[in-house]
């Protein structure tokens, strides 16, 4: 397979060259400068650039001067298949010049070869990468310890790590550069351990924990003063119930996916340019009992937003918030109103509406509370819409109706 593609590399090669010179032109392909070639090169994921290699004399070591080190082992490959990518990563980074590396990026399964992928990182660490990513399955036939010199390596900016592993952690960890970090169903050891690698992340702008596992820890503090950004998706799967304290003064997008299975606590009421809260259906959320708890937290989480630019708001999670204060299920009032509603909100858009009873309780207490609003657009769902074309009539005129706390408010419906 290998053989094949060099020998249709070097046949295009050829091809073209032969081309130029029949037309009378420069061969500009051997001419151009190696930090052009070696630059292309570092475009290509890091088997394409190998080929090359083939090409000319000229070509023979250009693809050892590549930035970037891309590997991935798609499909999944097994037995002999599995040795030569793994002898093929060997040879690149050991026969690959000593520079700097600006991406190492590696896609594969872990299986009996956790020390030899441990081994890839650290000379990743060792040439000064840039940007990290590890996307890695089969863990469980060997456990896999991410090397400790990852976690002080001070030329690391960005970090995606996707694997099932428990993210055992050294005893110091300091990212001076690192400014996004992305973990994927990582396992948090425990509250010590977490807090060295939250406290560890000085200039960090942007964090997503998606379908992370925080069973072992009971309080984790994100106190970061750079954060920008922070994106959290929880696995409904999972039975955690972590509190989080957030702290983070310049936060300015928020982003939330999950059933509330943890307690978000947010501080210093920050301000927001586009946040989203969403709030699985009750039949995701699990046990009745549980109704009251995550309605609770989702008034809570919102509150902690004293204005935003642009919200977003998943049914359950509106119907959290209106559950939160002290009043029976299904009276959909908003007690106590976030802050945001009342002295910010101009624009409402509501999707998907069938005209149900509830629907128009959002309706109205939205109207009622918003009072600098300017436009409400209400979009049916008329497929769905409840009782019929005679319902749907009598739900739109009840809308124009409704009273409003603005009177510069327009409500259009399509």
């Amino acid at each position: 397979m290998i053989e094949e593609g060099l020998s249709t590399c070097k046949a295009k090669f050829q091809k073209l060259n032969n081309k130029v010179n029949v037309d009378g032109h420069k061969d500009w392909i051997g001419n151009l400068p190696n930090e052009i070639i070696q630059h292309i090169l570092s475009l290509l994921p890091t088997k394409d650039a190998v080929k090359t290699s083939v090409l000319s004399r000229r070509w023979h070591s250009q693809w050892m001067f590549v930035r970037n080190l891309d590997f991935a082992e798609f499909p999944p490959n097994m037995n002999q298949k599995r040795k030569l990518f793994m002898d093929f990563v060997d040879r690149v980074i050991a026969l690959r010049k000593p520079l700097d590396l600006n991406l190492f990026a590696l896609v594969c399964e872990v299986f009996t070869d956790a020390s030899r992928i441990n081994s890839w990182v650290c000379a990743a660490v060792k040439h000064n990468v840039q940007h990290l990513l590890l996307v890695l399955d089969q863990i469980h036939l060997e456990p896999l310890e991410l090397p400790h010199c990852l976690f002080t390596c001070d030329t690391l900016r960005k970090a995606f790590i996707v694997a099932d592993i428990l993210l055992n952690l050294p005893s110091s960890i300091h990212f001076s550069n690192l400014k996004l970090l992305t973990l994927q169903y990582v396992v948090f050891p425990g509250y010590e351990s977490t807090q060295r690698l939250f406290s560890g992340l000085p200039v960090l702008e942007e964090l997503t924990l998606d379908s992370c596992c925080w069973l072992n820890v009971e309080i984790v503090t994100i106190a970061l003063p750079m954060l920008k950004k922070l994106d959290i998706k929880e696995n409904l799967a999972d039975q955690d119930n972590c509190q989080f304290f957030i702290i983070a003064e310049n936060l300015n997008s928020f982003y939330y996916i999950g059933t509330l299975r943890n307690d978000y606590w947010i501080y210093n009421s920050v301000s927001l340019d586009w946040g989203l809260m969403g709030l699985c259906s009750t039949d995701d959320i699990g046990e009745s009992s549980r109704l009251r708890e995550v309605a609770q937290r989702a008034g809570r989480l919102l509150r902690g937003i004293s204005c935003a630019k642009e919200l977003l708001l998943t049914p359950y999670a509106f119907e959290g918030v209106c559950l939160s204060g002290n009043h029976e299920e299904g009276s959909w009032i908003l007690d106590p109103v976030p802050s945001c509603f009342s002295r910010y909100l101009k624009l409402i858009r509501i999707s998907q509406f069938c005209g149900t009873d509830g629907e128009l309780q959002v309706v109205k207490s939205l109207l009622k509370h918003a009072e600098i609003l300017l436009q409400m657009d209400i979009i049916c769902h008329h497929e769905k819409f409840s009782d019929g074309l005679a319902r749907e009539r009598d739900v739109l005129e009840k809308l124009q109706m409704l009273p409003r706390a603005s009177t510069y408010c327009t409500i259009n419906i399509s």
